[in-house]
């Protein structure tokens, strides 16, 4: 028995879902810290039971689901699945591969199964007592741990080497009898008392049965005389029936031949009411094209409308752009006039700006050898810091180099010592030449001043382009919202997939049947899969279902009928079925409501599937608001 995967959905630091293959053997995880090698220990051990919070490094029960991070959204639930090979048959189950899931909600609501099976958390403890694994065993062993081993009393031992020696079962087993022993005793007392109040009742039972009998004979007696009396009142009343029944019989005669006028006149209703039926059609058929003829005109009118605000605004646009024109050429012709000073006064100021930048440039070149002189010695430094921790941790290890040990850092020291003043030397020099460079600048900031002046108008455009790359970095951050939006909802979608192909939400025996379509090959598939409803009738059409949309389809009936009786053998729960044979097309009788859509109208699919949804979705109108769904109420 080994462990041969781990899954894990929302765990600590797992956003997203993550499974792990070990082999038979040793499988060590490596890598570099904080990268959640120990979330995995925890995981192990929260999935097999765990309940102490501060085992699994943290202080509240909701902090081992993802709380999020920069670019992901915080989840809601937390999952992980351990599967454990069961090839030697240490588990008691007939299975080679089982599979123990945990799952907890935000809410503090947790739920626990066993291959996809809902269960509790003593099943998960019995399923691996004495079997070396479990959240309170010595199975999974923190650094910590050991010290903690090492300095146990002798009862925190004894109960190590009982769960080695594989007694705990026995030993629990043996508490939960003496508590059933206990409980038996106190039952034992109850009885007791019980015999003694039932002892009581049953004298008083024994008077009321000596009552009972006498009224039993009086009620006997009083039965005889009632049949003799009601044989008496028989007699009198057959003969008072016979010119009764003779008069029944004229009245019939006269019902049959009222009933043959009004059948000849309900012939004559219904002709007028087909005729009636035609013509309602093709008035409104005449209502629908003035309808259309009245939409077209009023989209004319809106467009004449567009056209001429359209040519107006154009009209307006035209005169501006010539008025900016001018005044672009009046500005241009001055700019010109203003650059050609400019240039005169660079020219001016040219030679000097070069002579200051030739000094700058030779006391940067100083300035760099000097660094590249630092960054040796400080790289030396930094190698001989190396060296002594070295050393130190080599004392750690070895008392028997000591003293050579001891020699060597105090040469390293001195050689540091001289380095060390060295460095100070070097950080004099820097700052003279640092001063230096700032009398430099000082002198160059005099000459930029001019230069300055001539950039404002070079800010006034560039402050344009600023503003456009304000916007786009709004867009940018706008953009990263849509995106983190878009993976927080395929996370959600991810999550929302794998519940619909474990068929949760289906009831037991339509989640087996789904989860093993080999063995039910006459199963075609469930009604919601088989049908396609518009987006924004969805909810409507799913109220209306209800659970017919989780009901499956077969072909005949007796098909229905052999699943029915295999699930019952197993036991697998209840499940809806419908044959498509077992089905009548539904003829609806209620005229469409003007205000809302039949709701069969908005499903699409195959023409086998259409009288599954004629049956259960025809005439039932969809209203978009409650006061239209109380008006079709209304009219019936």
């Amino acid at each position: 028995m080994y462990i041969s995967e781990l899954a894990l959905h929302g765990f600590k630091s797992f956003a997203n879902k993550q499974r792990l293959s070990f082999g038979e053997g040793i499988t060590a995880v490596v890598g570099p810290n904080g990268c959640g090698k120990t979330n995995i220990v925890d995981a192990v051990r929260w999935v097999l039971g765990e309940q102490k919070i501060r085992m699994l490094r943290s202080a509240r029960l909701d902090d081992i689901i993802f709380n999020g991070s920069d670019a992901k959204k915080a989840l809601s639930v937390c999952e992980v699945s351990l599967t454990v090979h069961n090839n030697k048959g240490m588990l008691p189950l007939e299975y080679n591969d089982v599979e123990i899931t945990r799952r907890i909600f935000r809410n503090g609501e947790s739920e626990y199964m066993i291959n996809r099976n809902g269960c509790r958390l003593k099943d998960i403890h019995n399923l691996f007592v004495d079997t070396g694994m479990g959240a309170d065993a010595y199975s999974v062993i923190e650094l910590k741990m050991i010290e903690d081993i090492l300095s146990e009393n002798a009862d925190d031992r004894r109960r190590m080497f009982e769960e080695a020696a594989g007694i705990n079962k026995y030993r629990h087993q043996r508490r939960a009898t003496l508590l059933k022993l206990d409980a038996t005793h106190a039952d034992l007392e109850r009885v007791d008392d019980i015999i003694s109040e039932v002892e009581n009742k049953v004298h008083s039972l024994q008077l009321q049965m000596k009552r009972y009998k006498r009224h039993a004979t009086l009620v006997e007696q009083l039965r005889d005389s009632e049949i003799t009396l009601a044989s008496l009142r028989r007699q009198s009343i057959l003969k008072e029936l016979d010119p009764l029944r003779k008069n029944v019989d004229t009245f019939g005669k006269q019902y049959s031949n009222r009933m043959d006028e009004e059948k000849g006149r309900e012939d004559a209703l219904e002709i007028l009411r087909k005729e009636y039926e035609k013509q309602r059609e093709e008035l409104s058929k005449i209502q629908t094209k003035i309808d259309s003829f009245s939409e077209e005109r009023q989209i004319c009118s809106n467009q004449m409308l567009v056209l001429s605000e359209q040519e107006r605004g154009a009209e307006q646009t035209i005169e501006r752009l010539n008025d900016e024109k001018t005044d672009g050429e009046r500005k241009k012709k001055s700019h010109y006039q203003r650059i050609e000073e400019l240039e005169a006064e660079y020219a001016a100021v040219e030679p000097k700006v070069k002579s200051v930048t030739k000094e700058y440039e030779s006391l940067i070149d100083a300035l760099e050898r000097s660094d590249v002189k630092y960054s040796d010695a400080q790289k030396r430094l930094d190698s001989l810091s190396e060296a002594q921790i070295e050393h130190l941790k080599k004392l750690n290890n070895s008392r028997s180099l000591r003293e050579r040990t001891e020699e060597i850092v105090d040469e390293k020291i001195q050689a540091l010592s001289g380095m060390e003043k060295r460095s100070d030397d070097h950080d004099e020099d820097n700052k003279r030449l640092k001063s230096k460079q700032k009398s430099l600048i000082a002198e160059r900031k005099k000459c930029e001043k001019t230069v300055d002046q001539n950039k404002v108008e070079m800010e006034e455009l560039e402050s344009s382009i600023t503003q456009f790359r304000a916007e786009k970095h709004e867009n940018t951050l706008e953009f990263h919202r849509i995106a983190n939006r878009v993976e927080t909802l395929e996370s959600q979608l991810q999550f929302y997939r794998e519940v619909v192909e474990r068929g949760e939400g289906y009831s037991g025996g339509a989640r087996h049947i789904l989860n093993n379509r080999e063995k039910f090959p006459t199963v075609i598939d469930t009604v919601a899969n088989v049908i396609d409803v518009k987006e924004k009738y969805r909810p409507a059409v799913e109220a209306a279902l209800g659970p017919v949309s989780q009901s499956l389809i077969c072909e005949k009936r007796s098909d229905a009928m052999k699943l029915i009786e295999q699930l019952s053998g197993e036991g697998m729960g209840r499940v809806w079925i419908i044959p498509l044979d077992a089905v009548r097309n539904k003829v609806s009788t209620v005229e469409e409501s003007q205000t809302g859509v039949d709701a069969s109208s908005v499903v699409k699919c195959e023409s086998k599937y259409q009288p599954i949804v004629d049956c259960f979705l025809k005439g039932t109108p969809i209203v978009k608001k409650s006061a239209h769904a109380e008006k079709c109420l209304a009219e019936g």
